[in-house]
């Protein structure tokens, strides 16, 4: 399966909590059996255009070519009418172009679940899930409850117990980053990195929102390499347009391989 996790990102204002950010990660291994693996596989999405990011775990093959139609769609204005404002209601069409695939398709050798956030204003930030069971296709919007600090919203997959117990022990040990956006994906690339199941490697790979932009895809750096989504990255002068992080979620420069000029460095 997988390790798909979410978490938001909290600015205290003196009018209470706000949603700053919004991340979706992953691990990056197509699992097949206990010995064969490939770990170049998407797990996340974005829309380069608007606001919405897609993450999914379970079945592979039919979610995967779902989301990278949906999301063409989403960027050519064909998926979602010029009146639709709701969150619910899009939730819905993406539920509903999701089922009406599924009918024609296979029976799948296994269920999957899709999460997809979208921010519709300033603050106003949306999660919703998107699951199947057998040849049925339901949908839901999930809370995103203010809480004092960045905390998580969803974690699934076959690596979820892993990552449970990586959260646990590194907050035992009151870690000073308990609380912020570093140290949940610090907690998802120790878990990686560090644990042993076979459908779970690779190297993470992460989406997110900010307040303002459309989605963003973040550059990793694990191993003294470059990452895009869970694939090797040769660098190239483009690779400066884009966010770069690391196990630490530190802020990184691409070509240098390290923290980038004004970057904090955030120790573990």
């Amino acid at each position: 399966m997988t390790l798909l996790a979410a978490w938001v990102g909290m600015d205290c204002k003196k009018d209470g909590d706000k949603i700053s950010s919004i991340y979706f990660a992953s691990d990056s291994r197509f699992s097949w059996n206990a010995y064969s693996h490939y770990d170049e596989g998407v797990k996340v999405f974005c829309s380069l255009k608007y606001p919405y990011i897609f993450g999914y775990c379970g079945d592979v093959l039919f979610p995967l070519h779902s989301l990278e139609r949906i999301i063409y769609k989403i960027d050519s204005d064909l998926l979602f009418p010029p009146n639709i404002a709701s969150f619910n209601d899009k939730l819905e069409i993406i539920k509903n172009e999701i089922e009406s695939s599924l009918h024609n398709y296979p029976p799948l050798p296994q269920d999957f679940s899709i999460i997809c956030a979208c921010r519709e204003s300033y603050y106003d930030f949306h999660l919703g899930k998107i699951w199947s069971s057998g040849k049925i296709v339901k949908c839901k919007e999930l809370p995103l409850h203010l809480e004092e600090g960045s905390h998580i919203v969803y974690c699934d997959g076959s690596g979820k117990n892993d990552f449970d117990k990586v959260v646990t022990a590194l907050a035992k040990d009151k870690n000073p980053n308990e609380g912020t956006s570093r140290f949940y994906y610090h907690c998802i690339a120790k878990t990686i990195r560090d644990h042993s199941s076979p459908t779970v490697g690779g190297v993470p790979q992460l989406v997110g929102l900010y307040r303002k932009g459309n989605g963003l895809f973040f550059g990793i750096i694990e191993h003294g390499k470059r990452y895009v989504l869970g694939k090797e990255l040769k660098f190239h002068p483009n690779c400066l347009q884009i966010q770069w992080r690391n196990c630490n979620f530190e802020r990184i420069n691409p070509e240098t391989m390290i923290l980038k000029d004004g970057a904090q460095a955030q120790p573990f």
